[in-house]
Order: C-alpha cells, then structure tokens, then sequence
C-alpha cells in the first residue's frame, strides 16, 4: 500500500507538472492540504519535505512554500548568459551589475592555477546578471595584465567573449576550457548577491581558459542550485 505522504507528494508532483501551481506561487497551506487529503500536519509536512529535497518547491521563512522555476539546460561550453538562447527565451531582459573591478598584484590562489608570477598585474572583474530583475549568476573573472589589454568601464557590462575578443593579446582562435563543477552550500555573502536563504544550494563553475597549452584567464559562475542542467555536448 502507498504510504499517505508518498500519495501526496504525487498528487502535488503531478499539479505542478501540469501547471496548476505556476512557477513562483506560494502553494497551499499546511493546514489546506490537511483537510484537502485528511491527514495530519506531520503527513503533508514530509510531502512537502520531499518536494523541497527533489528541488520543485523552496520555502520562504514565515511565509510558505513556493513553486520552483523549472530548471534551464545549458552548455557547459558557453560562458555568456547574454548570449545564451535558451535564457534569452526565458526571460524578456538580461541585464548585468557590476559590483567591483579592480587590478591586484598581490599573491593569490588563482595565480596559482594561471600560472602567473606572484607581483603579477591581474584584473578581477565581480558582477551579477539578472533575468528579469533576478539574479541568474554570479561571476568572478580573472584577467592577466599581461595578457590582455586595458579594460575600459563601460565595457564591464559586456558578454565576456566580447571582453576577451576585444582585449586578448593572444590568438583565441583555438582556445579550449577546462571545466570543473562543484556543489556548494550558499554563503551570507553569495545569498545576498544572488537573493536565497543561507545553506541553500549552488553549483559552481570553475573554468580555466587556455590556447597552446598556456591558461590564459580564469572564471567562476555560481548559479542557484535548483534553476539550471548543464548539458556536456
């Protein structure tokens, strides 16, 4: 026999599936869904529960529990959300936040994986891109001086393939990306960049660019953990 918790988290499964909690709607209360099935509190709570760890719904403190956006498929190969069709079909502006750039010299980790000297000159470039005034990602882009050109303010806003064709000092024509995905659990910092509650999921993108065997620029892209499938073509 079907565990009572089981049938429900099916039922709801189904409802949102078929539409009739749209994507970002609070969904019934506890206590509706109660008296919607006939069980106890505890029963639609692990309902809910599973609906929450399966990534369809994410609750909101004081609030409720409310439809996930169904997840976006992406290529690992692309780097620029602009210019991305499958986002640009879901959401009628893109529109990107500078939040720092700046030139460093000090020592730090990424030199390390550039290979670069440690008093090595290198841009670091934090922003935001948003779809429809969301936050879609954060990325931290790194950017040796000695290999690319000075960067002008109004270009930060630009896809980064246009930044790099612009910039680069070296061919890009073969250039090839080493990818490496991770799991993380959000920071204070990154819920407030990317607006979820602290702990919740991300998947992080860590990509090394390179030509002729030379890593030329480093990149990370922290996306919300239930919003996207990366797709390896």
């Amino acid at each position: 026999m079907e565990k009572k918790y089981a049938k429900i988290y099916s039922t709801l499964l189904r409802r949102i599936h078929k539409g009739t909690y749209a994507a970002g709607t609070m969904m019934p209360t506890e206590r509706e869904l109660t008296e919607e099935f006939d069980v106890t509190r505890n029963t639609v709570r692990r309902a809910i529960d599973e609906l929450i760890n399966g990534g369809y719904l994410y609750r909101k403190p004081s609030s409720g529990a409310f439809v996930c956006e169904q997840p976006v498929a992406r290529s690992l190969q692309r780097l620029s959300v602009q210019n991305d069709k499958e986002l640009n079909k879901r959401y009628e502006k893109i529109t990107t936040r500078v939040v720092d750039c700046h030139i460093f010299s000090q020592a730090d980790a990424h030199k390390e994986i550039l290979g670069l000297k440690s008093n090595a000159r290198v841009y670091h470039l934090r922003r935001i891109q948003y779809g429809d005034g969301k936050p879609i990602v954060y990325e931290s882009i790194y950017l040796p001086c000695d290999y690319f050109t000075k960067l002008a303010k109004d270009e930060l806003e630009e896809p980064l393939e246009k930044i790099v064709k612009a910039h680069a000092k070296f061919g890009c024509a073969k250039r090839h990306t080493r990818i490496i995905v991770e799991a993380k659990a959000s920071t204070k910092q990154l819920s407030s960049y990317l607006e979820l509650a602290i702990g919740q999921p991300l998947l992080r993108m860590k990509m090394t660019v390179m030509a002729n065997k030379i890593p030329y620029y480093y990149y990370t892209a922290t996306y919300p953990g239930t919003e996207y499938d990366f797709l390896v073509e």
